[in-house]
């Protein structure tokens, strides 16, 4: 009797190993593209609902408290905004309760904020206060839904920056236009309007433009600009969420990511 064995086609060890190693080359250059955009997508995310969730505190906030124009701090004749009392008492009095928070650090701490802040040269920032938890007048805490925020009011009363951390102060970078973006609140004589610092008070209509925003001209402050310049100690990419948010809120491919 004999006994047939069917030959079978199989890989050899060379051809697994150039396989694998197509593998990797492709995997090489796709991952950190679907990596940053993944990044991305999570950034817009928490933007939009520091976005809205400041709104609706500040809605909610005038439904118990009257309008805008009728709280104790606006307007005030001695208004200063490196005064601790003051930024505690609009935080306590109208935004705290009105979001969920974890942690409140009064003034702000590391605890709230991160230490090391950068900006988007990938330098510290140390031209100015803002931004670090060196400015004795400023509050920060900390969202349940994982975000950390900065502010502090204007010193004529009319208004706050309100600076997100969209992942909080422990997870980094910790980079303006990255994962720190700078929001504004302006009031008029009735109503609180949040904006990316660089929009214009509706939030709708463009203070700057694009290009503006990007390269520093027409009034735009090159220490605010959305853009990796020169050496800087300032808060470079300050108005970037005004970018974004022009952009349909999106972070397009030359955006300075």
């Amino acid at each position: 009797m004999t006994i047939k064995i069917k030959s079978t086609n199989a890989f050899t060890l060379a051809e697994v190993l150039i396989t694998l190693g197509i593998i990797g080359v492709v995997a090489a250059m796709t991952l950190p593209t679907l990596i940053g955009n993944y990044q991305k997508k999570q950034v817009i995310s928490q933007m939009k609902k520091a976005f809205s969730e400041y709104a609706q505190a500040m809605q909610m906030a005038q439904v118990e408290n009257g309008t805008l124009d009728t709280w104790a701090t606006i307007p005030k004749a001695n208004f200063d905004n490196s005064n601790i009392a003051q930024n505690r008492y609009f935080g306590e009095k109208y935004l705290f309760p009105n979001i969920k928070t974890l942690n409140i650090c009064i003034p702000t701490s590391s605890e709230c904020w991160a230490d090391n802040v950068k900006n988007l040269n990938n330098q510290d920032i140390t031209g100015t206060t803002h931004y670090r938890n060196n400015d004795p007048g400023v509050v920060s805490f900390i969202t349940a839904s994982g975000y950390s925020v900065y502010y502090w009011l204007h010193g004529n009363g009319t208004g706050m920056w309100y600076i997100v951390d969209v992942n909080g102060p422990k997870n980094g970078p910790n980079i303006i236009g990255r994962d720190i973006f700078s929001f504004g609140a302006s009031w008029g004589t009735s109503k609180a309007k949040i904006k990316p610092m660089g929009v214009s008070n509706d939030a709708e209509t463009v203070e700057y433009t694009r290009d503006d925003i990007i390269n520093g001209t027409n009034g735009v402050s090159n220490n605010y600009k959305c853009q990796k310049t020169s050496s800087s100690d300032q808060p470079l990419g300050a108005y970037c969420g005004a970018v974004i948010v022009l952009d349909g809120w999106e972070i397009k491919p030359d955006y300075p990511w």
